[in-house]
């Protein structure tokens, strides 16, 4: 099925996505822009991306790229102190593109920003202004994310503005939803992350998955992580396994833990396909590890606990088993203990985890695992699932919009 869909009988209009995030590939918002809004660019809507700054070099892009001034003649500075400014600016902001033509035309058009994007308050103000339904994405707890870089009344002044100019927010986790106000709850759906779609077969069983468990990860590692990771390779080493982790230049370069013959370290690889497909070919099960480990600083690594893995939706589309870790008071936490048939490990050294890892050394135990991998990928976590839902949304609010005849 296209992004589209073949059963969508409405004509495709134009997209407005206000974002200093450009929809390229990478982690966390970025990608989850781009496997969004590409197919339903492919599928004939037009997208325009509002931003202060130009792409990055060398992006792909399938947008109309708008660059807004950060300061004009008279204009007021960008102060998150004064509500009244930030207001004035975005009305002048809007009234430049509206000068430019970019909220013109006679097609449906529907205005899309993240939540703790600096944009999103532009776009509130052209949503209220009737330049569109605006729609918006809430990825994570960008109020505690931001705690000591803005102040905090200007954050809960920020949501509530977005929000209530919002015809629907895409939350990736009920948790996050709850923290919304009451009344603007109903507008509210979760929206997983969505995965790539991978059109692999299915993987199997191979004799030298008996030795001990190739563990494999492909993502982010936050300073707070490499602790239980450390502990998570001496476990397998001690099964005759190893972990493998493919993560960003810097980050290896900083890790506190050195290579071993139980802890392998690669850099990414050129596109998150590839590092996919490494870890098919050479991991016999996949980490998600999304801890809210109680020695974290307080501030922006808590947002754990609101948030929900992509790696999750990701991983799922490989058919390897996967093993959990994270906290069970969290999103992650209340998703693992509703399907039972996946362990929650909250420690490396744990008996649990020590006989997760004994079944899946054995053939009938690590199918049963990988079958329970490849449901949440057909179903739950199916991309096309995800993307149609997605669509639905845009296609009603498009709907909603006051064309002149």
């Amino acid at each position: 099925m296209s992004a589209a869909g073949p059963e969508s009988s409405r004509p495709p209009g134009t997209l407005v996505l206000f974002s200093n995030t450009t929809p390229t590939e990478g982690n966390g918002s970025f990608v989850i822009f781009r496997r969004h809004l590409l197919p339903l660019v492919r599928a004939g809507w037009r997208l325009k991306l509002v931003s202060y700054f130009p792409p990055p070099a060398q992006t792909e892009l399938f947008w109309e790229h708008i660059v807004l001034p950060l300061r004009k003649t008279l204009w007021p500075p960008a102060n998150s102190r004064s509500h009244l400014l930030m207001r004035l600016r975005a009305k002048l902001l809007r009234a430049e593109l509206r000068g430019r033509g970019v909220l013109a035309g006679p097609e449906p058009r529907v205005l899309l920003a993240n939540l703790w994007d600096p944009q999103a308050l532009l776009a509130a103000e052209c949503a209220r202004a009737g330049d569109g339904p605006l729609g918006v994405f809430f990825h994570d707890d960008e109020i505690r994310w931001n705690q000591g870089a803005l102040p905090h009344r200007h954050l809960v002044w920020n949501r509530r503005t977005v929000v209530a100019a919002s015809d629907r927010v895409w939350s990736v986790s009920d948790r996050l939803i709850e923290q919304l106000e009451p009344e603007q709850r109903p507008r509210c759906r979760v929206l997983r992350p969505i995965p790539t779609d991978l059109a692999w077969p299915a993987a199997g069983w191979q004799p030298h998955y008996a030795t001990g468990v190739e563990l494999g990860y492909a993502g982010k590692v936050y300073a707070g992580l490499w602790p239980l990771l450390a502990r998570l390779a001496d476990e397998l080493g001690r099964q005759g396994g190893r972990l493998s982790l493919i993560t960003d230049a810097a980050a290896l370069a900083e890790a506190p833990v050195p290579p071993s013959r139980h802890l392998r370290l690669l850099p990414y690889f050129p596109r998150p396909e590839d590092s996919a497909r490494w870890l098919r070919e050479n991991c016999s099960a996949l980490l998600v590890a999304h801890p809210r480990r109680a020695d974290l600083p307080a501030g922006r690594w808590q947002i754990l606990a609101t948030s929900f893995p992509s790696k999750l939706t990701e991983y799922a589309q490989l058919g390897l088993p996967l093993v959990l870790f994270g906290d069970a008071d969290s999103e992650f936490g209340s998703w693992a203990l509703a399907h039972r048939e996946f362990t929650l490990h909250t420690a490396a050294d744990s008996a649990a985890l020590r006989e997760e890892l004994d079944r899946l050394r054995q053939p009938a135990s690590w199918q049963a695992a990988a079958a329970g991998t490849r449901l949440l990928a057909e179903a739950e976590f199916n991309p096309a699932r995800i993307q149609a839902a997605f669509l639905a949304d845009i296609e009603a609010m498009a709907d909603r919009f006051p064309v002149s005849p």
